[in-house]
């Protein structure tokens, strides 16, 4: 039995902390080095943050690049995703200048939600903060044909 951390316990309600149970529940000697057990594995992968920059097939680096190159370098994959197998890409941006300033990752962000809407991506979220400003982006890929 291992103290109760409720709010009212922690606001001082409680005259003294009351118990719960944990039995069957791993504690913390046990959870160590093993995986995530109860998601599947894209969510575990989520909530460890690793779907990141070394995950991906490909990387696209966008650092240092204006505006319209970066969204025709954005179109350009996802047109040419349209007749490939599909694939991860990390897409790598500028972090915000020193004082703060724009990026790119709205107007980036903004055209991958759309091809997301469209189905050319199956996936898409920011890059871990380990890897810096980004996406990681599943592409869909042409649609396999059926036999006839």
């Amino acid at each position: 039995m291992t103290p109760c951390w409720c709010p009212t316990s922690i606001m001082g309600s409680h005259p003294e902390p009351h118990p719960i149970s944990t039995a069957g529940f791993p504690g913390p000697a046990e959870h160590q080095g093993t995986d995530l057990p109860h998601f599947e594995d894209f969510y575990a992968a989520k909530l460890r943050g690793s779907l990141g920059v070394t995950d991906a097939d490909s990387v696209l680096d966008l650092r240092g690049a204006n505006r319209a190159r970066a969204e025709a370098s954005l179109k350009d994959m996802l047109e040419r995703s349209r007749f490939a197998k599909g694939k991860t890409v990390a897409i790598r941006l500028d972090p915000p200048p020193e004082g703060g300033g724009e990026t790119l990752f709205q107007p980036a962000g903004r055209l991958l939600l759309d091809a997301k809407r469209r189905g050319l991506i199956e996936r898409l979220q920011t890059l871990p903060s380990q890897d810096g400003l980004g996406f990681y982006v599943a592409l869909s890929g042409r649609a396999e044909r059926t036999p006839m």
